[in-house]
């Protein structure tokens, strides 16, 4: 039915499996932890004030793939000509 999904980036986020993501991950959520989202969750109250007294039903927490330093690794892939490669950018998940 009925609801309205809202998604957020963690404006500090902290990184999570940084000597490596265990093989045997698969499509598993991480724990929820709406502390990690509150300031973004009082700014959607602000933006669509009905949103406060609607309840949360469902929370989706897992990881996104960005580096270090928040910015994209893009360019040419060694020994293949015409072929780039942008990782780092959150597209998906994979290993």
């Amino acid at each position: 039915g009925r609801g309205l999904c809202i998604g957020f980036y963690e404006q500090a986020c902290r990184p999570w499996a940084v000597d490596g993501t265990p093989w045997d991950f698969g499509h598993e959520l991480l724990p929820d932890n709406l502390d990690k989202i509150s300031e973004s969750i009082a700014f959607a109250y602000q933006r669509f004030p009905v949103l406060e007294t609607a309840g949360v039903k469902t929370i989706i927490h897992g990881p996104f793939t960005f580096a270090p330093d928040g910015n994209p690794l893009i360019g040419p892939v060694p020994g293949l000509r015409n072929y780039w490669s942008a990782c780092g950018v959150m597209a998906g998940f994979s290993q």
